[in-house]
């Protein structure tokens, strides 16, 4: 069984060579009473300017499954791997079986991959070739990179010093809920895919239901600290609008009094009306930038910006809120380059 472990490993590592290179090492082993030579590890360099690297813990099942025991104290053996690499990592665990749903969803609590059913060097390289597909395209992503923990995001930068590994208060399944670096209102909290896209309106529908979801029940969460208000900038990369992060995020910020961020809109822009999100990011599925708003009193503006992106240049309705509330503050996040206490607070009092 073992054997057959270091066969497959060893066949993926040719299989590589075009997008990155490959080294098998013996970390996990040193962990379990078995012969090193016996328990391999995967470790994958791709090509380019990755932050990360791959780190893949490949395993045969025995006949009779992994135990429960099996699974105990994983979250020591990762960081064991971890603290015996330099670099960031992905962890992934690949088995030949079937892994149950509940093993998942505990090893994603502790930033670990599961890939499950690799039964070939064949099927791992495709995996690995998918991932290095995939991180390619995100790995400049600020928010990405805070979402898998990977470091090299300005939340890590400036909070690792306090020993505060990540700002994550609320999730379900498609999204996180975290404080605003640049909180212009205590408790501002910011709604972000898991998944990399550019615009809340790329979402498909079961995206969008889950959007509405976990919008409803951070509004509720901030209810009791002010008057709540919702926007979003959608931006696509190349229009060179949104703040400069081309992940979605929508903003939902607890105001002291109400206030319509739609009287914000100058007065030639084409105002629309939407009943709920759903028929707000269908008309605007196709725009390459928009702004929308739920005001205080809960209606819901949009204005599709693509033809007169210069008019709403980015952070506009942070610039428009430091106006209005006359806030000493600055509306540039970016401008925010030591810790908030007003930040660490809401990491404090605010979770769901």
């Amino acid at each position: 069984m073992k054997n057959k472990e270091l066969d497959i490993v060893n066949g993926t590592v040719p299989l590589l060579n075009t997008i990155g290179s490959a080294q098998i090492l013996y970390v996990t082993a040193e962990l379990e009473p078995f012969s090193n030579q016996q328990k391999p590890d995967l470790v994958f360099y791709p090509k380019g300017k990755f932050k990360n690297v791959l780190f893949v813990e490949f395993k045969i099942a025995p006949p009779s499954g992994f135990s429960k025991n099996y699974w105990a104290n994983f979250d020591e053996k990762k960081s064991f791997v971890e603290s015996s690499s330099e670099v960031n990592l992905t962890y992934i665990f690949a088995a030949n079986v079937k892994i149950e749903e509940q093993i998942i969803e505990k090893l994603k609590g502790i930033n670990v991959q599961v890939w499950d059913e690799v039964e070939s060097s064949e099927l791992l390289c495709n995996k690995i070739k998918k991932w290095a597909m995939e991180t390619k395209k995100t790995c400049n992503c600020d928010f990405c990179n805070e979402i898998q923990n990977q470091g090299g995001n300005k939340f890590s930068d400036i909070y690792s010093k306090l020993n505060i590994k990540t700002r994550i208060i609320g999730e379900n399944d498609k999204f996180v809920v975290l404080p605003t670096i640049g909180q212009l209102f205590k408790y501002s909290l910011l709604i972000l895919p898991k998944r990399h896209i550019e615009s809340m309106s790329k979402l498909d529908k079961e995206g969008i239901e889950s959007l509405v979801d976990i919008v409803k029940k951070t509004k509720e969460k901030l209810s009791d600290y002010g008057k709540v208000v919702i926007f979003e900038h959608g931006a696509q990369k190349d229009t060179g609008g949104s703040c400069g992060i081309y992940h979605a995020h929508v903003h939902v910020i607890p105001l002291p009094s109400d206030l319509n961020l739609s009287s914000f809109f100058y007065s030639d822009s084409v105002v629309k009306k939407y009943e709920n999100l759903n028929d707000c990011y269908s008309d605007l599925r196709k725009s390459s930038q928009y702004l929308m708003t739920i005001n205080t009193d809960g209606s819901l503006y949009a204005v599709d910006t693509s033809d007169n992106f210069q008019q709403y240049p980015s952070q506009f309705f942070r610039k428009k809120l430091v106006e209005y509330y006359n806030i000493n503050r600055h509306w540039d996040w970016r401008e925010y380059l030591t810790s908030e206490p007003d930040l660490l607070q809401t990491i404090e009092e605010i979770n769901f």
